[in-house]
């Protein structure tokens, strides 16, 4: 076959900023490079919130491959990823942050700096390439890279996202499990400094860190109940913020940071509403966003959170969004 009528596969590239340190575990978990497992990681679990979300729960065996020796469908996963990390730096962290008295949370070293993410079709559909590329703009403008909670790290900005088309309205029904995007929310806590002593500086890493561990300690306390609900309160605040050997954490706290030219400091949050009850989702939410108004700390003061979620959409005329398309084009900034 002559050279000039091979195709070129497609391929989707990020050029990302750190906003806050990436961190990727590695052995030992000493952050001290790029481990793209955990990156691939984390985009595989928002790529999947998305398709589950649109109705379509083969979309992460499908995409990224299915292991297992007994299986007769196993397969490679669709989509190669290339991560080009030599822009990045290591970036000591503070050794130990301890606030209200507790034990403190423990760091040792991330990664900042400028880092490539190249997306390449293989064997991907176009529509499933479609939902990846959405997902990613999603994760980018509202979550975090890399491992999935560690304590505020890899929230990055990029340059100029990918262009993708809009979903087409979407009539997908509101699922049951509530492992999809119709059950996430978002939130964007925003800080100012208002002690005249406090200079006008950036945010350093251990001061947004500290502030980030702050608004998650004030968010656990937020799901405390009175003595007669303590058991019911207690189990929820281990669903939605982890328990030793119990659970996993579904609320993702970013540190804070700051965008160039903006004095206010942000802290993201993304939470995956896992009670199978809707009257306790509504109840985490509204916890939430009451105490997300009332954190104050070293100066730092939140002002009225921003939040998205899905709990809403559809459910009248007057709702913003109609079907869950229009709500992931949203989150998706097309």
């Amino acid at each position: 076959m002559p050279l000039g009528t091979i195709q070129t596969p497609e391929s989707a590239v990020f050029n990302l900023t750190t906003l806050t340190p990436l961190y990727t575990g590695g052995i030992g978990q000493h952050g001290e490079q790029l481990h793209p497992s955990g990156l691939l990681g984390s985009i595989r679990h928002w790529s999947g919130l998305v398709a589950r979300a649109l109705g379509d729960r083969a979309f992460e065996e499908r995409v990224w491959g299915k292991a297992g020796a007994t299986q007769k469908d196993t397969h490679a996963k669709q989509v190669a990823v290339n991560w080009d990390g030599s822009g990045l730096g290591l970036k000591k962290l503070p050794e130990k942050i301890q606030i209200n008295n507790n034990r403190g949370w423990f760091f040792n070293q991330g990664l900042s700096g400028k880092c490539k993410l190249a997306l390449t079709r293989r064997g991907i559909s176009d529509s499933d390439w479609h939902i990846l590329l959405l997902a990613l703009r999603i994760q980018i403008r509202h979550g975090t890279l890399g491992a999935r909670d560690q304590f505020g790290l890899g929230v990055v900005g990029c340059d100029r996202l990918p262009e993708v088309a809009p979903l087409a309205a979407n009539a997908t029904p509101r699922p049951e499990l509530t492992d999809t995007l119709w059950h996430t929310a978002f939130f964007n806590a925003k800080f100012t400094k208002f002690r005249r002593d406090l200079d006008n500086d950036p945010i350093q890493i251990a001061e947004g860190l500290k502030l980030g561990l702050v608004v998650r300690y004030a968010l656990r306390n937020s799901l405390r109940g009175e003595s007669a609900d303590t058991l019911k309160m207690k189990e929820l605040r281990h669903a939605m913020l982890g328990s030793l050997n119990e659970w996993g954490s579904a609320t993702n706290v970013s540190a804070a940071y700051q965008q160039a030219n903006n004095p206010s400091a942000e802290v993201r949050i993304a939470v995956q509403l896992k009670p199978n009850e809707a009257d306790s989702r509504t109840q985490v939410m509204k916890a939430f966003n009451q105490t997300l108004k009332q954190i104050e700390d070293d100066g730092w003061r939140a002002g009225e959170p921003v939040y998205e979620w899905g709990g809403s959409i559809g459910s009248s005329d007057k709702h913003k969004f109609k079907n869950i398309a229009e709500w992931v084009n949203h989150l998706a900034g097309v």
